[in-house]
């Protein structure tokens, strides 16, 4: 069904288990919950898992293995869960992950050490798998608002070690004065100081202005007016350095407190400008946030109206932002969005406005909108090439790799254009078709940029109104499957079928499934979308097999969404269940992308399906990178030859020679070969004497409805009983 990308679920849970069994409970328990399943089968795959901190939470069998396979638990390796956990807290001693152990009741008096730290919990075998669900959503709540204030806290921190601005409160009459850690830095203060108060505060200032200061703030308190004063720090405090203060009242909240910050001095008159809402800037990157964008966006556009100039709005979005945070972290997520943020304001015009809290006014504004997703407003262009240039110039900024944790990162983006006032007379439509010039800046390729124009308001139209219509035909049972036949290259006999997804839409007629498939994966809805293929899929089978029509195994696609981040054993389970099919009847055709991730997760699920009795076939081999390297390190039983590689082995000697080559590496590997794509006799004929085990293709049929495909094995069927 190809491959698939969405937002990941709410909760990853990771279990560590080496007995399959239990794996395949936790996974049906955690299925129940919604939530995303990976799985691990030794204590080094647990170690290197749990430090990219990419799960919420960590099931952990104290019996695990300490090393893969059944080797090691056959020489009684195991137990090694216990000492798995010790280390983990010794080596991740501020990871805020929980960390839940199944032990026996022998186990317990080996538990009690690990749980004094405070996000170590246990069950006891044996398991009531059907409340073991809500043990960890209650494990998970917690301590979530705790947790919740502290990353708050955290990222608020990194956001003033960017700025270099401090935040402070105080309530003058109290005498009362709390400070965030930039604030003390700001101050000369160390860590190991006693607490900020307001006598350290005004200790360390010039006495003269240590008055002009209390005097500021209760002239704010009085009649609620913002105020802006450079100090000078007293000696030994840097006497040279200079620091500003700006305040206001604090709204919201008992009377008599005054809120601010605090930055270093330069040498402009803004430094005694007084104070700006800082609810109008990003946090964590200093740039102008949505709340400022929308306003500033309105006012370019009336005064371009007015003198009757043209503007340029450019969005810009990190190309594989969420990989960076699936695999490295949200903070690596965080000082990447810094890094960008950096880059676009230094390779604006050098008289660019950029949107920081330090910058000076001028013609182009650059603002984060909301996650990787920024804007560069340029209030006044002559020609829409201008724009152009600019969009180039910070797109080949972006294309050079950054150094992260050890890896080397890209910060690679794409941008959609739209000019005012062709692409959009208000705001919010001139906002709309920049983000869909962006969508085809990237379907394009990503890493380039896309003005907007009119034909892609008639590609969206069509796309919202198919997103609508899909949704209706999932739900209202309006998809269909046809069945293509799978034939002995030898005999021609029908060996089995690919079910293949079809939609005939009442009004838009036949939607190409090159259409709908990206839609559907897009949509989120690829896996609502495969469950009900697998279990259609099933049962036709079963009632083929009923019919006496004989027991042809189907193979259906799985997406890689599927097989990544949700329970396809479960639906795999559920489907063969209720249809009541033999397991060997059915295969999964998998993508190379999917081994590409070479990770663990992939390699224990394949395994678990083939433990199930289900076949596992590569599909579409060729099209992609490849590389048998990759396969031979999952199990497989079939490799699926691209057409690629059949289209022109009957008149061109280099593809015959890979397709001899690939085939008998295959063989090596014992997998069976099917040759997708095979149209002309000729081509089956070479493929034939090559070793080739079976064949799709127009030259044996393409996919039929159930009834037609039924048809064909009715005749099969009649003609094996006249040959006994």
């Amino acid at each position: 069904m190809g491959d698939a990308s969405g937002d990941s679920p709410a909760r990853s849970i990771l279990v560590a288990a080496g007995d399959p069994l239990t794996r395949s409970l936790a996974r049906e328990a955690i299925a129940r919950e919604r939530w995303r399943f990976e799985a691990v089968a030794d204590v080094a795959s647990v170690l290197d898992r749990f430090g990219q901190g990419a799960s919420d939470l960590l099931l952990v069998d104290a019996d695990l293995p300490a090393e893969s396979g059944a080797e090691g638990a056959a020489e009684g390796r195991t137990g090694g869960g216990l000492a798995c956990c010790a280390e983990l807290r010794q080596r991740f001693p501020d990871a805020e992950t929980p960390v839940v152990l199944m032990v026996e009741g022998r186990q317990r008096d080996a538990v009690d050490a690990l749980l004094r730290h405070p996000h170590v919990d246990f069950v006891t075998r044996p398991i009531d798998w059907h409340l073991l669900g809500a043990r960890l959503r209650a494990l998970l709540e917690r301590d979530s608002g705790e947790h919740a204030l502290m990353r708050r806290a955290k990222a608020l921190s990194r956001a003033e070690r960017a700025t270099g601005i401090g935040t402070w409160e105080w309530n003058p009459e109290r005498r009362e004065l709390r400070g965030s850690d930039q604030t003390r830095r700001l101050l000369g203060l160390e860590p190991t100081d006693a607490e900020l108060d307001e006598r350290s505060l005004l200790e360390r200032l010039h006495v003269e202005d240590a008055a002009t200061l209390r005097e500021k703030a209760r002239e704010a308190l009085e009649v609620s007016k913002g105020f802006g004063l450079e100090v000078r720090l007293r000696p030994p405090a840097s006497p040279d350095r200079r620091l500003c203060f700006e305040g206001e009242r604090c709204e919201g909240r008992e009377a008599g407190w005054i809120q601010g910050t605090l930055r270093e001095s330069g040498t402009t008159a803004r430094d005694r400008e007084p104070p700006r809402d800082l609810s109008n800037y990003d946090e964590l990157t200093g740039l102008a946030n949505r709340r400022m964008f929308g306003g500033r966006l309105e006012r370019s556009m009336a005064a371009a109206q007015r003198k009757a100039h043209m503007l340029a709005l450019l969005i810009l979005d990190i190309d594989q932002f969420k990989r960076v945070n699936d695999s490295l972290g949200h903070e690596a997520g965080d000082r990447l969005l810094q890094h960008v943020a950096a880059t676009l304001v230094e390779h604006v015009r050098g008289s660019d406005l950029v949107g920081r809290l330090d910058s000076v006014r001028s013609e182009a504004e650059v603002s984060r909108l909301v996650g990787d997703e920024f804007t560069i407003l340029l209030s006044k262009i002559a020609e829409p090439d201008h724009a152009g240039d600019v969009a180039r110039r910070i797109l080949d900024a972006l294309s050079e790799s950054i150094t992260m944790d050890g890896y080397q990162i890209s910060s690679r983006a794409s941008c959609g254009i739209a000019i005012f006032p062709g692409d959009g007379d208000g705001p919010e439509k001139l906002a709309r078709n920049a983000q869909t010039a962006l969508h085809h800046a990237k379907v394009r390729g990503r890493g380039g940029y896309q003005f907007y124009s009119d034909w892609m308001n008639q590609v969206t139209r069509r796309k919202l109104s198919l997103e609508s219509r899909l949704r209706q035909a999932l739900e209202r049972e309006r998809l269909g499957l046809h069945y293509q036949p799978r034939v002995d290259l030898r005999t021609r006999r029908v060996l089995g079928s690919e079910a293949l997804l079809r939609w005939e839409d009442e009004e838009l007629g036949r939607i190409s499934p090159k259409e709908a498939i990206p839609l559907a994966e897009e949509m989120g809805l690829i896996v609502a979308i495969g469950d009900w293929v697998l279990e259609r899929s099933c049962n036709q089978v079963r009632e083929w097999q009923r019919a006496g029509l004989g027991a042809l195994p189907v193979s259906v696609n799985v997406s890689t969404r599927q097989f990544g981040d949700n329970d396809l054993c479960g639906a795999v389970s559920r489907a063969l269940r209720t249809s009541e099919l033999d397991p060997s009847l059915l295969e999964l055709e998998i993508t190379e992308g999917l081994l590409l991730r070479d990770d663990e997760q992939t390699a224990i699920a394949l395994r678990d399906l083939r433990a199930m009795g289900i076949k596992v076939a590569l599909d579409d081999f060729g099209s992609g990178y490849s590389s048998l390297s990759y396969v031979t390190r999952f199990p497989l039983d079939i490799l699926k030859l691209d057409r690629c590689f059949v289209r022109d082995v009957h008149n061109d000697p280099s593809a015959e020679g890979v397709a001899t080559a690939v085939i008998a590496m295959a063989h090596s590997l014992r997998l069976r070969v099917v040759a997708e794509g095979i149209d002309e006799e000729e081509q089956a004929r070479i493929l034939l004497g090559k070793g080739c085990d079976e064949a799709q293709g127009f030259l044996f049929g393409g996919a039929i409805p159930a009834d037609e495909f039924a048809a064909i094995l009715r005749a099969q069927a009649d003609d094996d009983g006249e040959q006994t």
